[in-house]
């Protein structure tokens, strides 16, 4: 059969799953040029947006002038078997969601979701020209008289109605393997400098805080002394993803930290005795220094005491993630009712969270872009915190707060 002849039957194929191949589409299938088949069969089939890409894949094909269209199908088709999956319920992809599109010379992978919204994959045209390739293999594919109608309408349905994060796993070769394939699609994906998609859920958009902004204009204070964590502030505004972002707001808290043990080391009256020890407890910072920790938010204790406690409360996938980080490997409940309690839970987590996305250590539960399905109360709990601690930091730099308050401009050593 020539590659025109297989895709006016799949599209007579198609007429068929929506039930309107009637007398004159059956007409038009013998006799007209497959535009004019195509043309009537678009006037008769309801359209949605994955059957109009099809049609568009279509019209640029039989308009392709480096195509001979009576040539057999074979001699451009190259697909040996193709199945869609669901990749949230795949075991062997460890559930995780990654949105690319690739060929490659085994097969190729395709999200559904690509003949949806083809634009928001960001990739060379080059990319792009052999995806289309791809597909345009897909309607010879199932344009071939051999293969049943069953066996079409099953993959279309799944196509044109297609489930969330389900992709489409072509294979060129006897090798079936999916997570062969999709591993090695996935490895050369990256290997070429593209990314995947990035999950709207992990987006943080930074709120404005405009009472903060007229504090700050209206002081006489000198800010200079705080110049150093301008930059990071501006680190922290260039990035939005809520993973990095939190990192980076956890390392505005460092900083903070280290100011505390400088302004006490400035402040001490017996510097000249204590000044080494002193000093000496800033290499604690490499760890987690939950007394600095506590003291540089003391001023905040009652108020995130009450907030922590009423977001483990009120949401009980929140509850769930606290108690997986402070206690993983055990069945334990995180008690909220002892306030004090709450508060150094606060701490722990904030430590805890800041592992999860830098770390990959079997004690700890390891977080990405591509297994938020899976860890959605910590994603909840990630935006809570953010929201709550780049308001209470940004204040504390803006009313001079004294725990991070340099007394002068120098430091005497000893």
């Amino acid at each position: 059969m020539s590659i025109e002849e297989h895709i006016k039957l799949f599209l007579k194929r198609l007429s068929q799953y929506y039930g309107v191949l009637n007398e004159d589409l059956e007409l038009s299938f013998e006799y007209d040029i497959p535009e004019t088949f195509l043309e009537n069969i678009k006037n008769i089939i309801p359209s949605n947006e994955q059957l109009e890409y099809f049609y568009t894949i279509i019209t640029d094909f039989l308009s392709d002038t480096n195509i001979d269209l009576n040539d057999d199908a074979t001699s451009y088709q190259n697909i040996y078997k193709l199945e869609i999956k669901h990749l949230s319920r795949k075991k062997e992809t460890k559930f995780r969601i990654r949105n690319f599109a690739i060929t490659i010379d085994s097969g190729a992978i395709i999200p559904l979701s690509f003949f949806k919204t083809p634009h928001s994959f960001s990739f060379l045209n080059t990319e792009k020209d052999n995806i289309i390739r791809k597909i345009r293999e897909i309607i010879l594919f199932y344009g071939d008289s051999s293969l049943p109608q069953i066996e079409f309408e099953e993959t279309i349905n799944k196509i044109i109605n297609p489930a969330k994060n389900s992709i489409i796993a072509i294979y060129n070769t006897t090798d079936k393997d999916f997570v062969k394939l999709y591993s090695k699609s996935y490895f050369i994906y990256l290997l070429k400098g593209h990314k995947t998609i990035y999950p709207t859920e992990l987006l943080h958009t930074y709120r404005i805080n405009n009472t903060l902004i007229n504090t700050v204009n209206h002081s006489t204070s000198d800010f200079t002394q705080f110049f150093e964590i301008y930059d990071v502030i501006d680190e922290y505004h260039h990035i939005d993803d809520l993973l990095i972002k939190y990192l980076k707001l956890y390392q505005i808290i460092e900083y903070l930290i280290t100011r505390h043990i400088l302004v006490n080391i400035q402040s001490n009256t017996s510097n000249q005795n204590l000044f080494l020890r002193e000093m000496y407890s800033l290499a604690k910072i490499d760890d987690f220094d939950e007394k600095n920790f506590k003291k540089v938010f003391e001023n905040n204790r009652t108020d995130l005491s009450n907030w922590f406690k009423s977001k483990i409360d009120g949401n009980s996938k929140i509850k769930v993630a606290v108690e997986h980080l402070l206690y993983p490997n055990e069945t334990k409940s995180f008690d909220t009712s002892n306030l004090n309690q709450v508060y150094n839970g606060l701490f722990r987590v904030l430590y805890k969270l800041r592992n999860t996305i830098v770390h990959n250590k079997e004690s700890e539960i390891h977080l990405t872009i591509h297994n938020i399905l899976l860890k959605e109360g910590i994603i909840l709990l990630i935006k809570e915190l953010i929201i709550k601690f780049e308001f209470i930091i940004l204040k504390k730099v803006a009313d001079f707060e004294s725990t991070i308050k340099y007394k002068n401009k120098h430091l005497d050593l000893y």
